[in-house]
């Protein structure tokens, strides 16, 4: 015979999950059906490994010891942080010093504004770049620099 019927509770059994008649029963039953007692002998197997201690390998300790450290590490504010938020913010306060007045003359003139903005904006140089888009340029070009030789030094 390839199936019993008391199949189906011997999980049960096993968890203790069977009281009074039910568990006398399925005990009788236990004592003379090979395929349950078979089947028993699986599962305690099956618990048997599912329930031994697994220990980390190596890849795993590495990991493990490097997520310690880093949560040990205080951070430190090195000066070159203090400076690259520095020149971002002196690269936002240009940038609303000239496009701000830009912006508002053109929403204050219509249509029309782009062209008189261009004759007698004060910042204008002779040769049509804002002097602002320059200092921004400047900026930023120090602080990219900055930037690349720190993440060189790391």
């Amino acid at each position: 015979m390839n199936s019993c019927s008391y199949k189906k509770d011997i999980t049960a059994y096993r968890m203790g999950l069977l009281y009074g008649a039910e568990k006398k029963v399925f005990e009788e039953h236990l004592r003379s059906c090979a395929l349950c007692q078979k089947e028993m002998q699986v599962e305690g197997a099956l618990d048997k490994v599912l329930s031994a201690r697994l220990d980390p390998g190596e890849i795993e300790t590495y990991i493990l010891s490097r997520v310690r450290l880093l949560k040990n590490i205080q951070p430190k504010v090195s000066w070159l942080y203090v400076l690259q938020i520095g020149s971002y913010v002196a690269a936002a306060i240009t940038l609303l010093w000239v496009f701000m007045p830009m912006i508002i003359s053109l929403m204050a003139a219509g249509g029309e504004g782009i062209a008189r903005l261009l004759e007698s904006y004060p910042a204008m140089p002779s040769n049509g770049i804002p002097a602002g888009i320059v200092g921004i340029g400047i900026i930023f070009a120090l602080t990219s620099g900055l930037l690349a030789w720190r993440m060189m030094r790391e």
